[in-house]
């Protein structure tokens, strides 16, 4: 059998000890919600969910028709990246 390409898939089951910190992000009435959701808690077991965010009232492309929904999505991303690329103060010798 071929390997899936989700890693939220239930056959998917390769260690993700080291991989990057991720937001996840499950629209509501998302079809591909409960995958997110499994990708969401495998980050977390592996130490690498910086946030799993539900929209709620929302579905698969929503911030192509809710600007105020997208906003507050833009947002949260635009935190997190920022928290990831901010540099930490260097480490004395």
């Amino acid at each position: 059998m071929p390997r899936l390409v989700s890693p939220a898939n239930p056959a998917d089951t390769a260690d993700l000890t080291g991989i990057a910190p991720a937001l996840v992000l499950t629209p509501e009435f998302d079809r591909l919600r409960a995958e997110g959701e499994r990708y969401a808690q495998r980050l977390r077991q592996a130490g690498a969910l910086v946030e799993h965010r539900d929209v709620q009232q929302a579905d698969h492309g929503y911030d192509m028709n809710d600007a105020g929904k997208a906003r507050q999505t833009y947002a949260v991303i635009a935190r997190c990246v920022r928290q990831a690329t901010q540099s930490s103060p260097p480490v004395p010798d």
